[in-house]
């Protein structure tokens, strides 16, 4: 029976179930606690196997978003494995009602267990790997106006896309909400452009809530982008948003149609989840996202300049009266310390799957996005970004 060798993870077993993830390696992108098993316990269920000795013989974990559960983790470990742990464990995890969505691995094994609790392959999930920096530049083509991907030209945006503004019955400028003049959608947003990082003939005006020149994307709060998550997603989940705002390193932006979470640690970028109301506003939302940290990541590696009073002393120093942290005149950022590579999981439907590669991104790794008839009736994956952990 389940309930003879399963049991929930208490506080005291979290050493246990941490030391099986880093068996399998699941906790490079998360250096320090808390962590996505903190998370799994916290808004869904984390179970293990435990031992005479208060080890573990494997683990699961799920997340929920509304009436959909997302098994994020099920590990046994290979001395244990083919004796019924795994399917004690899944049994503990999915044997309820409501629909259910798993990112299952390429083991045989396990995805015959998944397709045994009604769930079925739906699509690849592509794990893409690219420069921090942003995308390439207007020779590339892949953006701007002769793209046709994103700009003035290509219906994507703007006034004549009848997307935004006021001939698309959607709130325009004289509400207050996004459109032509609010600078989040358009022409004259900077969606791309060279403050950017993502090229066009022309960068927009400053975002007024973020300080950031010439993106579409505003920094918010989960609370702001709740529904357009629970619409894209499947379900709301406003604990685990809350829970990962609060993670060092996170920023979430959104651009009023789409949203996108970024988490920077070392040199690693971490895009997702991310979403919008339609597949254009969640490409519009991920791009804006990644240039916006781009430029942040620069600014704050920029010298900072104190205006003092000019003097025969600061004459003799270089004759400036700005001298960059009072030594003189400024230098070059240093390149120290910038994140150098972004990681992204994205449904093979997405649009941004070609965007991305055509853009030189690489496909890393890949799972199989499973889920039965309820979650496949409540999961856009043309619009939806998941969190490789947090789904």
């Amino acid at each position: 029976m389940a309930e003879d060798i399963v049991r929930g993870a208490e506080e005291d077993d979290m050493p246990a179930v941490r030391a099986v993830a880093k068996r399998f390696g699941l906790l490079r992108g998360w250096p320090s606690a808390p962590d996505f098993l903190d998370a799994e316990r916290a808004f869904g269920k984390l179970v293990l196997a435990p031992t005479a000795n208060g080890q573990a013989r494997g683990f699961g974990g799920t997340l929920r978003r509304g009436a959909v559960t997302h098994l994020g983790d099920l590990f046994v470990l290979p001395e244990h494995q083919s004796s019924g742990v795994g399917r004690s464990l899944l049994a503990e995890l999915l044997g309820g009602d409501g629909p259910k969505v798993t990112f299952a691995s390429s083991d045989p094994r396990a995805m015959s267990l998944y397709i045994r609790y009604g769930l079925r392959p739906w699509c690849p999930l592509l794990y893409l790997t690219g420069p921090a920096s942003g995308l390439p530049g207007p020779a590339s083509g892949l953006i701007g106006p002769a793209s046709g991907l994103i700009g003035p030209a290509s219906g994507l945006i703007g006034p004549a896309s009848g997307l935004i503004g006021p001939s698309s019955g959607l709130p325009g400028s004289a509400s207050g909400l996004p459109g032509p003049v609010s600078g989040v959608s358009g022409s004259a947003s900077g969606l791309s452009g060279p403050a950017s990082g993502l090229p066009s003939s022309a960068s927009g005006p400053p975002s007024s809530a973020s300080g950031l020149v010439g993106l579409p994307v505003e920094e918010a709060r989960p609370e702001d982008v709740a529904e357009l998550d629970a619409r894209a997603g499947g379900g709301s989940r406003t604990g685990t948003l809350a829970w990962y705002a609060s993670i060092p390193g996170v920023t979430l932006y959104t651009t009023g149609h789409g949203y996108a979470f970024v988490r920077v640690s070392g040199g690693d970028v971490e895009i997702g989840p991310a979403g919008g109301a339609t597949p254009r506003d969640c490409t519009e939302a991920v791009l804006g996202a990644l240039a916006a940290t781009a430029l942040a990541s620069s600014a704050e590696r920029a010298p900072k300049v104190a205006r003092i009073e000019e003097t025969p002393e600061v004459a003799r120093a270089g004759g400036a009266s700005q001298v960059a942290r009072g030594e003189g005149t400024p230098q070059p950022a240093p390149a120290e310390g910038a994140p150098q590579q972004a990681r992204i999981a994205v449904p093979g439907v997405h649009p941004l799957v070609s965007l991305l590669v055509e853009a030189g991104w690489r496909i890393g790794d890949l799972d199989t996005f499973m889920a039965d008839d309820g979650a496949l009736s409540l999961i856009r994956p043309d619009r939806y970004v998941p969190h490789p952990d947090l789904g």
